[in-house]
């Protein structure tokens, strides 16, 4: 009996120690990503952080400032998805967090959102377009996704511009209630032109 306990007490020491290493090692793989030390600098004498911002991707991002706060909205050039971010600038930094929506869809996954940063970027050059530069993850993350945008020259922000309408935040087809309630009043116009055309044909009226 003595050997037997011999035998196994080293090989139990051994599988605790392998179920250390294990659990060490997958906390280690969900460790949150590293994120930049971000330093702003001056902003460009010609800088201007309002606008409008053309990526390939994310499609138009339209930024307005008031004093150090930023407030933006963007739609993707897909067209499926639209967002909000809000920040705060420094010289040529901003730090912000986004949400995005996913249109035509309700519940917990029709949204997500997290933190992102720009930097802005004037090229070297003679009438070279302003850039923004940056990235934006989920939750903390900061730098998942990279997010690049060249400012439109004489463009103003328009939030209104990047909403959905009525009947793609429904789900709905395309021109569902607007086409029906039209239709309506076509038909009511049509009956007021025809009672007309028997006021026309009055011989009282047309002698």
């Amino acid at each position: 009996m003595f050997g037997e306990n011999s035998v196994f007490r080293p090989l139990a020491a051994l599988a605790m120690a392998l179920s250390l290493v294990i659990t060490v090692g997958c906390g280690a793989s969900q460790a949150k990503p590293e994120q930049p030390v971000l330093k702003p600098g001056d902003l460009p004498t010609e800088g201007e952080w309002s606008g409008v911002y053309y990526s390939t991707v994310e499609g138009y991002l339209h930024i307005a400032k008031d004093g150090n706060a930023v407030q933006g909205r963007w739609r993707k050039k897909s067209g499926e998805e639209w967002g909000e971010l809000h920040g705060e600038v420094v010289g040529d930094l901003l730090r912000y967090e986004w949400t995005a929506h996913i249109i035509g869809q309700v519940g917990p996954g029709a949204k997500r959102g997290g933190k992102g940063y720009f930097r802005y970027v004037v090229p070297k050059g003679d009438g070279v377009a302003h850039e923004l530069h940056g990235s934006y993850g989920l939750g903390d993350d900061m730098t998942a996704t990279k997010w690049e945008a060249v400012k439109q020259k004489n463009q103003v922000p328009d939030f209104a511009s990047v909403m959905p309408d009525e009947v793609e935040t429904s789900g709905g087809p395309s021109g569902g209630w607007d086409e029906e309630e039209g239709g309506g009043e076509e038909e009511e116009e049509g009956g007021e032109d025809e009672e007309g055309g028997d006021d026309e044909g009055d011989p009282l009226d047309n002698p």
